[in-house]
This record gives structure tokens, C-alpha cells and sequence, in this order.
């Protein structure tokens, strides 16, 4: 079974648990993550712009960190989550993919959504 991990803005921390639930269970190299701007999602929320740069620098760090750690990250520059996540999941050929419950609760809906889709 092939495991994906989505990885919000939010949840940069190298113990947080979609990623600890797999360690030692499943190689890195066969765990391929998913990290995504969505430039839709931060217009649709009155975020700062300085809030938004400071993210999205913090997500290309951790996406070079997890990379040096033998991870397959794919990072996304995008207009919607949906279109990023349906494609990578695909190319991917994923059973299952794990996230963290967002903290957010507009982003938890919208991922219930997703997950509805999928």
C-alpha cells in the first residue's frame, strides 16, 4: 500500500504526527509528500502579506530539509489545492494519504471536501 503525506503550512515540524506514524514503518524513499502554495486560498483569507512570505519561506525550508532526509517532496506553486492534490495523488499512485487535522477550521471543511472527492 502506498502512503502519501499532505503537509499544511502549519505543521512544519519533523515529529508531527502523519510523519511519525510512518517512521519506522515505511522508507522515506517510498513516502512521497505533498507541500502546496495555494495563491486562491490566500486571497480568499485576509492574511498579511508579510505572514504569507514568512510561510511560504518556512514550507521551502522544510521541503529541503525532509528532501536531505531521502523524502520524495513534491512542492506545488498553485491556484487551487484541489487540482495539485488530485494530480499528485495520481501520478503518485496513492491508496492513502495522511494529513494532520488542520488547526484551521474553514481549511479542516475544505479538506473534508477534498477528501469527499478523492
Amino acid at each position: 500500500m502506498t502512503i502519501g503525506i499532505w503537509i499544511l503550512g502549519d505543521q512544519l515540524h519533523p515529529n508531527q504526527a502523519a510523519l511519525a506514524r510512518l517512521r519506522g514503518h515505511q522508507d522515506p524513499a517510498h513516502t512521497p509528500i505533498l507541500m502546496v502554495e495555494s495563491l486562491a486560498w490566500v486571497k480568499r483569507r485576509n492574511y498579511h502579506q508579510q505572514k504569507i512570505a514568512l510561510v511560504w519561506s518556512a514550507m521551502r525550508h522544510f521541503a529541503q530539509d525532509l528532501q536531505q532526509q531521502g523524502y520524495p517532496v513534491t512542492y506545488q506553486e498553485t491556484d487551487h489545492f484541489t487540482e495539485a492534490l488530485h494530480s499528485w495523488a495520481e501520478r503518485q499512485a496513492l491508496d492513502q494519504i495522511q494529513l494532520v487535522t488542520p488547526a484551521d477550521l474553514p481549511f479542516r471543511e475544505r479538506v473534508q471536501q477534498l477528501a469527499a472527492q478523492l
